[in-house]
């Protein structure tokens, strides 16, 4: 405790009660039985008088990893930072070039699509990485397991759009993946073709997009395996707000085999 903390702390104790004085030890006293925080008991305030409490030191780091708790990322999405992001190629450097002006620059959102396995689910959880640590509230959402999950139960469809409209920031991965199509031309080869998304799910992705586009301190962040232009030829509404956000950092990664790193490893 510095010395100012010190003299305000016997400064506020002198104008106490006894009364008030009891019940703000009582207060103070009481928490975790082991506590990792000595101050608050783990409790994130400390009691000044018997009516007002103050956010403790340790409250910020708290709500921090509560947050990291909360967002969705697993154990191995956190290590997927900027600097385990592998950029061999130069249009890797171009990713994580963006990616990390990306983190410094707000009021836009962040698209990258095309190429399986080329690192898009790597680059974009590294922002959110870099964004929790920048003290924001991030939410990582499967987009066909998150959808598939709540189809068919309206009333748990609603409640579950709900809370990712209204989150700060909020990561999409796999946007608008839908199962793929097999054909066979007449030389016999076998070809899998992305299918469109279905209505329903258009619907679904307008709504969320809408209500985020239409609030400007909304941050969004998407992978796919569909292009923004992809999006525009199934829903030219969604796929312009998207366009529109994203303005600079809309980052197409061709369809490469080579640029697949699952397969290179």
């Amino acid at each position: 405790m510095t010395e100012q903390e010190q003299t305000n702390k016997s400064q506020n104790c002198q104008e106490l009660s006894d009364y008030e004085r009891r019940m703000v030890d009582i207060y103070n006293s009481r928490g975790a039985e082991n506590p990792q925080c000595p101050e608050c008991k783990d409790k994130g305030y400390i009691a000044i008088t018997a009516t007002m409490v103050r956010p403790c030191k340790c409250k910020a780091k708290r709500d921090a990893e509560r947050a990291v708790k909360n967002s969705g990322l697993t154990d191995d999405l956190r290590l997927k930072t900027f600097k385990s992001f592998r950029t061999r190629e130069e249009w890797q450097h171009a990713l994580k070039r963006s990616a990390i002006a990306f983190c410094e620059d707000e009021g836009h959102w962040f698209y990258t699509g095309g190429q399986v396995g080329s690192g898009k689910t790597h680059i974009c959880t590294a922002i959110i990485n870099e964004l929790m640590a920048q003290g924001r509230i991030a939410r990582y959402m499967v987009w066909p397991d998150e959808v598939d999950a709540i189809k068919g139960n309206a009333e748990d469809f609603t409640t579950a759009l709900q809370k990712l409209m209204e989150v700060p920031v909020l990561y999409i991965d796999d946007f608008l993946k839908t199962a793929k199509e097999r054909r066979i031309d007449r030389q016999g080869k076998i070809t899998w073709d992305k299918k469109p998304p279905t209505t329903g799910e258009l619907n679904a992705a307008f709504k969320l997009v809408n209500y985020r586009y239409n609030r400007p301190e909304k941050t969004t962040i998407f992978s796919s395996e569909f292009t923004i232009e992809d999006i525009m030829d199934y829903d030219g509404g969604l796929g312009s707000r998207i366009y529109q956000r994203c303005k600079k950092y809309r980052i197409n990664i061709g369809d490469d085999d080579a640029k697949n790193m699952r397969l290179a490893e």
